[in-house]
């Protein structure tokens, strides 16, 4: 059972941090947070597992205008074989990933697809060897500024784009 105490009654902009020694532990506590009425008069909640506690680092800010949702999508993330870090906020979607073959990409494309929020800026890490950054839509385009790498990142684009649109 997770028990959240709220002490004390927000001013405007003030937040509340969760610590958690697991990802599921932080989504707990965010379904926690969500039922409680007092949490709902905070500006957002942020929910951090520390690497030191997860093979995957998390950081999640969820907010009640979205629905408190952010930890279960960052750990729906961090479920993708090779993610060593996520952060999810209703701005910005941010995974670190070892550094996997581009075929293997174009597989997580679809999962990364299904957890982020439209108009999201995307950042996919690829171990040392790039970066791929995007607004997040139906279909991307790949361009000049989508990829920052030495990997083909031809078949993520193409893969995002055939997913199931975003809801």
């Amino acid at each position: 059972m997770t028990a959240l105490r709220v002490d004390r009654t927000p001013t405007t902009g003030d937040y509340l941090e969760i610590g958690a020694s697991s990802i599921e532990a932080a989504v707990t506590a965010e379904r926690v947070a969500a039922s409680r009425p007092a949490v709902a008069a905070y500006a957002h909640v942020n929910l951090v597992v520390p690497a030191a506690s997860s093979p995957v680092e998390l950081v999640a800010y969820s907010f009640p205008a979205s629905g408190f949702d952010a930890a279960a999508r960052a750990s729906r993330l961090a479920a993708i074989q090779g993610a060593t870090s996520v952060s999810h906020s209703p701005t910005n979607l941010e995974l670190g990933l070892s550094a996997p073959r581009d075929a293997t990409l174009a597989s997580i494309a679809p999962t990364i697809k299904a957890q982020a929020l439209r108009g999201q800026t995307v950042s996919v890490r690829v171990g040392g060897t790039g970066v791929l950054v995007f607004e997040a839509q139906d279909s991307v385009v790949l361009d000049d500024d989508t990829g920052r790498n030495d990997f083909d990142a031809r078949p993520f684009v193409d893969a995002w784009n055939a997913a199931p649109a975003m809801t």
